[in-house]
Order: structure tokens, then C-alpha cells, then sequence
């Protein structure tokens, strides 16, 4: 059992782990509680304590919430020397790591893949340690684990893609994007009419397929996705995509709705043009 894997039993399982060396740091890991919330929100409450030898653990308390395998954030509150907290949401760096790497969240050797990569990205920073474990702890509960207290916690599988059917144009622009092993993952949803009656759509693991017989098919993920859904999804003035998520000039990403455009930076988020 990896360092990680020791890290994740700990808190989704139990007991307490003391002085677990992560990224060059010792760590005190202490088990999550887990909540489920109606409307599918999950959120984890817990406590990551920096081991100092010599002077008090610093502490990190921090909430990461969840709804279906989307991460909505992760809140954390730092306590350093007795001296007052402060709150981060770490999600930007999530959502860098995730679509930088493509990673599928709900694929085990896309998950392994995710170890891999954290496990070698190394930093000096205490804080960025903890952030880099959390994120691997908000992976873990978005990829669809048990969240009972029991000693099966790690060993839950996520939904497969047989449970669900992808049709015509959608299914052509999912398998063009790489199937199951491409940034969308799995689906999870069957092909579905939209709320207005005009379209049809797929959700995944990553990512949604949505078509119209005048726009064709076309994929919307991460933080435009989400700033799309806030909207009303295609009942918003923005209407349905007409494209790809596609590279931005001068970085970031953008893609294009049949009234306007969503732009994403990871210094600005997201904004509507």
C-alpha cells in the first residue's frame, strides 16, 4: 500500500494516521466525516495537521464539497501557531491539474495515473502539500466511492458505461473525442431531450454532448461548463454550443454558443462575451 493509498484509508476509513510522510512533509491524518445532503451534494469535513518537531502542528480544517462527480470546492482554514485562519478555494488548481492532464476521475487506471502524477509533482510549501492531498481526497469522493464508515470505502467501483446509451451524432462526437478513455470518461446519463424540447444531450463523467439538428454536436466541460449550467445550460441567452472547447489567444480557453462566447483563464475564471 502506497504513502497515498495509507493517506486515504486514514481519512475516508480510519483510524488517525501520525507523522505520514507526504511530499517531503509528516502529516497527521484524521478521519473525514461525510455527509450526504439532499440534491446529490456530499461534503467532507476534516482536520490535516503539519508534525513539528519542535513547535506546535500547524493545522489545516477544510471542507470539500461535492455534488455527483462534479467538485464544487474545497475550503480550507489555516491555523498556524495559534494565530487566526484565513479561507482559500483551492478549486482553480483542481480544475488546472484535471484539464491539463485530462484526467478521468472515474477510471481506475486514470485514477492510479492521478496518484502517479501528484505523487511527483513535488513542492517545498507544507500548504501546498496538504492542497495536493485534498485534491486527491475531493477525486476520491467525486469519482463515485461509498461514503459509509466501513472498511469497504476503498474498495467502491465507479458506474460503468454499459449502464448508459449513446446515440447518432452525440455518440459520433464522443467516440471522436477518445470514447470512455478520452477527457469526457463515461457516460452518465442516456441520451436525454432537453428541457425546451429542441436538443438532446449526454452527460459524462467530465463533460457534456449536447446536439440540435441546426448546431450539430458539440462537447462542454470544466469551468465553462459549469458557468454554462449556472446560466440555465441552453435556456440561457447564450443558447447551445457551436463549438468544441477551443485554446484562447494569449492562453486559456474558450468556447462559443450560438449568442456569444465563454472565456476561461485560470487568473480571471470564467466570463461571458
Amino acid at each position: 500500500m502506497s504513502l497515498m493509498e495509507v493517506a486515504l484509508k486514514a481519512a475516508f476509513v480510519g483510524p488517525e494516521q501520525k507523522k505520514l510522510k507526504l511530499y517531503g512533509h509528516e502529516f497527521n491524518i484524521k478521519p473525514m466525516e461525510i455527509t450526504k445532503f439532499k440534491g446529490g451534494v456530499i461534503k467532507g469535513i476534516g482536520r490535516i495537521s503539519h508534525h513539528l518537531s519542535k513547535l506546535p502542528d500547524d493545522q489545516i480544517d477544510y471542507i470539500i464539497t461535492v455534488k455527483g462527480d462534479q467538485i464544487i470546492s474545497i475550503k480550507t482554514e489555516l491555523e498556524t501557531g495559534g494565530l487566526g485562519g484565513v479561507f482559500e478555494d483551492l478549486l482553480p488548481l483542481i480544475d488546472i491539474l484535471l484539464e491539463q492532464f485530462e484526467i478521468n476521475i472515474g477510471d481506475t487506471e486514470s485514477y492510479k495515473d492521478l496518484l502517479v502524477l501528484i505523487e511527483n509533482t513535488k513542492n517545498g510549501s507544507w500548504q501546498r502539500a496538504v492542497s495536493k492531498v485534498l485534491q486527491v481526497f475531493a477525486v476520491k469522493i467525486a469519482s463515485g466511492m461509498s461514503i459509509d464508515q466501513t472498511s469497504d470505502a476503498l474498495k467502491a467501483k465507479p458506474k460503468t458505461a454499459k449502464s448508459f446509451k449513446v446515440y447518432g451524432d452525440i455518440a459520433h462526437k464522443y467516440n471522436a473525442l477518445g470514447g470512455p478513455k478520452g477527457f469526457l470518461g463515461k457516460p452518465l446519463t442516456d441520451e436525454t431531450g432537453t428541457p425546451d424540447g429542441v436538443g438532446r444531450f449526454n452527460h459524462f463523467e467530465h463533460g457534456s454532448i449536447y446536439w440540435t439538428s441546426k448546431t450539430g454536436a458539440f462537447e462542454v466541460h470544466g469551468s465553462i461548463r459549469e458557468k454554462w449550467k449556472s446560466l440555465g445550460w441552453e435556456k440561457s441567452k447564450l443558447g447551445y454550443p457551436v463549438s468544441d472547447e477551443q485554446d484562447l489567444p494569449g492562453g486559456g480557453k474558450v468556447s462559443k454558443f450560438q449568442n456569444g462566447r465563454l472565456c476561461w483563464r485560470a487568473d480571471k475564471g470564467v466570463w461571458v462575451e
